[in-house]
């Protein structure tokens, strides 16, 4: 655990889809576990997923029980395992570390920094860096909202100082900025992505939209154009292969705001979609929707309300479970979860993939 990483706000999840004998990824047969409720303050900030596939192959047992119809044209066979059992996955990570973790307490609103600055930031991008260098994760996608580095927006090959396992793309969509770099109102949605295994899946002015949800007025004068909660949508292609995944990362309105604003995010994935003729969407967010209940009053958002908000056509959605991320040091919302759509008949389990203690 790095040095000052116990004071990080938002936690993540990780989904990984694949399809592949039971046995053969021992690690993940390892984390898919269901933590007792006494263990309900650690699982609330060490989230992951497990999105399973069928394989076309009967013979897979695990594929096989799920009863879902073909595999993602995802290309490689597994390297070291049966050569003709063709693998399919997309690991994923979802993490909102909020931006007070990256700014001092000198000039600013005293609840939006650290006052322990620097030790937020640096076991932020230490853990991601050793986060990202692990290859037994076998990370795609790292979606992160509120992580205000500038670095990181401008290069995801050196993360904490330290030079990545491999190369990462990296896509940043800023909001905010009028009163500097990372001072409030200003947030940031970043995509980093195995740039080994996917590819833009074509120009950008067509595969990426990006924009800010809410207008926040700095001091008396009223913003002149969206300048806070930020989302990205980016569209990617698995190199060698037509597979073609939308990838969205969102810091989503609150609910206030939420049916006035989400209508943005709604245009960017719709634009994004039909430029390539996707249909398998990944939403990556802290959705600042809490899980669905009825008393004491309706309230929360189910996930594929969620998904279907932004992607009216996703039919069934796969989600993690609605376990409490949000925040710390009082956790009482689950507001981070991954969602997809496009995979008929998939399903995803939640898991702990990164260690059995709590705050990293």
């Amino acid at each position: 655990r790095p040095a000052g990483a116990h004071a990080l706000g938002r936690m993540w999840r990780r989904a990984m889809f694949y399809s592949m004998p039971p046995l053969a990824h021992g690690a993940a047969r390892r984390s898919r576990r269901s933590a007792p409720a006494s263990e309900a303050s650690r699982v609330a900030n060490c989230l992951g997923a497990v999105l399973l596939l069928a394989d076309a192959a009967p013979s897979i047992a695990l594929a096989a029980t799920l009863g879902v119809p073909g595999a993602l044209d995802l290309g490689d066979v597994a390297s070291g395992w049966n050569s003709r059992v063709a693998t399919s996955t997309l690991s994923m990570l979802q993490w909102n570390a909020h931006g007070q973790c990256f700014l001092p307490c000198q000039g600013g609103p005293k609840d939006r920094c650290d006052k322990s600055f620097p030790a937020c930031r640096d076991g932020a991008m230490g853990f991601l860096a050793d986060t990202l260098q692990n290859a037994s994760y076998g990370l795609d996608f790292v979606a992160l909202e509120g992580f205000n580095f500038q670095a990181l927006a401008k290069d995801g090959s050196k993360v904490g100082g330290k030079a990545l396992r491999e190369s990462w793309g990296n896509v940043s969509q800023i909001c905010g900025g009028e009163a500097g770099y990372g001072i409030f109102p200003f947030d940031t949605a970043t995509l980093l992505f195995d740039a080994a295994r996917w590819e833009p899946a074509g120009p950008d002015n067509t595969t990426r939209k990006g924009g800010c949800f809410e207008r926040i007025a700095i001091g008396a004068v009223a913003a002149e154009r969206p300048n806070y909660r930020a989302f990205l949508v980016q569209a990617l292609r698995r190199r060698g292969t037509s597979e073609v995944v939308v990838a969205v990362v969102s810091h989503h309105p609150h609910t206030d705001r939420y049916s006035g604003e989400i209508g943005l995010l709604r245009d960017a994935v719709q634009a994004v979609a039909q430029a390539v003729s996707a249909r398998r969407i990944v939403m990556m967010a802290d959705t600042n929707n809490d899980r669905p209940r009825t008393l004491p009053w309706p309230s929360g958002r189910s996930s594929q309300a969620l998904l279907e908000d932004v992607f009216p056509d996703a039919g069934e959605v796969a989600s993690t479970e609605l376990y409490v991320t949000c925040c710390a040091w009082e956790y009482f919302t689950a507001y981070d979860r991954v969602m997809a759509a496009g995979f008929p008949g998939a399903s995803m389990e939640t898991i702990l993939p990164f260690g059995e203690g709590g705050h990293p």
